[in-house]
């Protein structure tokens, strides 16, 4: 007799955390329920895809989708993002296959070999082998203008360095080449944007080079200014300085919030703090969101130089001479 799970209201990263468990805990095959489902975040839809698509795939587990209404208006909007068909349903669009707008960018697979596909000869003049920074900073670019629906690069920065910085920490860190990536602009005016892997996570990541016992420890240490594990061999501007996940952080706390979740930890940066919730269940992999008000490129520049400010103060304090990377700081 196959078990029935009911996904949550809303997909957020405590519901994924919470269904990641119950499916754990199934001993024959699975029903997931979307019927109770009326809202969804990006980041918990991202690691919803995640981990429905390992327990089917990796684990080999008997899974069936029921309780889906397109007449609901979570599911019609979660199926034209692609939300679906990313976990094997056949029905709703594929990732990648809406055409993005001014409030969105649907769930997308972002493939290193597609970025070198689509940016590697346009960046041959400035270097021999561009490296991982460059291809992604181009990418995000791109993606900024679908939501921004502005060609004028001061506009678009601000908003490509976030996304440049979160997908930067997947091709840097986790060892993988692919990753889930998803954008909204809501109607009050925020940008939230999510990114989820499947890649060794942050706490196998940090454990070569760092004291990290437990998965909230690795997450702790990942935020503080200076820390990294980079294997990209670049240097000079796209040199990996460890700054990335403590400057996204930061921005959270100040403009709206952060979420970090890999294991079985989720960390929230917002109103000048963070917390954290340890669950029975883990992710494999690394999950991150940022949602945030956007500022206009003067006000932006000035808080992020604010951060990378306090951040070398930091590392100074700790008696190190590592300062962040150009790439760290925003383009003039």
């Amino acid at each position: 007799m196959a078990t029935r799970i009911f996904t949550p209201p809303t997909l957020d990263e405590g519901g994924a955390f919470n269904f990641i468990d119950q499916v754990g805990k199934a001993r024959d095959s699975v029903i997931v329920d979307f019927s109770q489902t009326r809202f969804a975040l990006p980041l918990g839809a991202l690691m919803f895809v995640s981990a429905y698509r390992r327990f089917r795939t990796q684990d080999q587990l008997e899974m069936r989708m029921e309780g889906i209404n397109f007449d609901v208006a979570a599911h019609g909007y979660l199926g034209h993002m692609g939300f679906f068909k990313a976990m094997g349903a056949p029905f709703g669009k594929r990732p990648g296959e809406s055409p993005g707008s001014e409030t969105y960018v649907p769930i997308t697979i972002l493939d290193m070999s597609d970025l070198e596909t689509a940016h590697k000869s346009k960046l041959l003049d400035q270097y021999d082998e561009p490296p991982i920074g460059s291809l992604v900073d181009a990418e995000s670019m791109n993606l900024a203008k679908l939501v921004t629906q502005d060609l004028r690069p001061n506009i678009n920065r601000p908003i490509a360095y976030c996304f440049r910085e979160i997908i930067r920490n997947v091709f840097e860190h986790s060892g993988e080449r692919k990753c889930a990536f998803y954008a909204q602009r809501w109607n009050n005016g925020f940008i939230e944007v999510a990114i989820a892997d499947r890649g060794k996570g942050i706490h196998e990541s940090l454990r070569s080079k760092h004291q990290v016992d437990s998965h909230r420890d690795a997450l702790m240490t990942a935020m503080l200014p200076g820390v990294s594990t980079g294997t990209d061999s670049a240097e000079g501007q796209w040199a990996n300085s460890g700054f990335g996940l403590f400057v996204l952080s930061e921005l959270g706390k100040n403009l709206g919030s952060f979420s970090l979740c890999s294991g079985n930890t989720s960390a929230r940066a917002a109103d000048g703090s963070v917390s954290y919730v340890e669950y029975s269940a883990s992710f494999c992999g690394t999950a991150v969101g940022l949602k945030i008000k956007q500022l206009s490129p003067t006000r932006f520049r000035r808080l992020l130089d604010e951060i990378i400010i306090r951040g070398e103060e930091v590392v100074e304090g700790r008696g190190e001479r590592t300062r962040a990377s150009k790439s760290t700081r925003i383009d003039d």
